[in-house]
């Protein structure tokens, strides 16, 4: 059984590609951050509706999930490729397990 996140992406993980969204510049364009590359683990094709919940019919964007470690900076309105695909992270979810056994990461819904 694999203990750590970090032990997960090394065994079964790949390489992304991460550029932090910075904001809107005053011309009016989205500014990001310089692109790193980071271990992910990504899972691809659930769906969610227009309220950003999973569903299980063919109606609604097609999306995918990554798994990073909790200390890797993506804000909302990152972009993330993986594969040549650019996605745009819509959603950012920290899971800090502490002390106990539950794993860190952070969880990235892409669109």
């Amino acid at each position: 059984m694999v203990r750590s996140v970090a032990a997960l992406l090394r065994r079964v993980g790949q390489d992304v590609t991460v550029e932090p969204y910075r904001g809107v510049s005053s011309a009016g364009a989205e500014v990001y951050d310089t692109a790193t590359t980071v271990r992910a683990y990504v899972e691809h094709g659930f769906r969610l509706d227009r309220g950003g919940r999973e569903m299980l019919t063919s109606e609604g964007e097609a999306t995918s999930r990554a798994w990073v470690e909790l200390d890797t900076d993506v804000p909302s309105g990152s972009r993330v490729t993986v594969r040549g695909v650019a996605y745009t992270v819509v959603e950012v979810m920290r899971f800090d397990g502490g002390a106990t056994s539950a794993p860190s990461h952070t969880e990235l819904r892409l669109r």
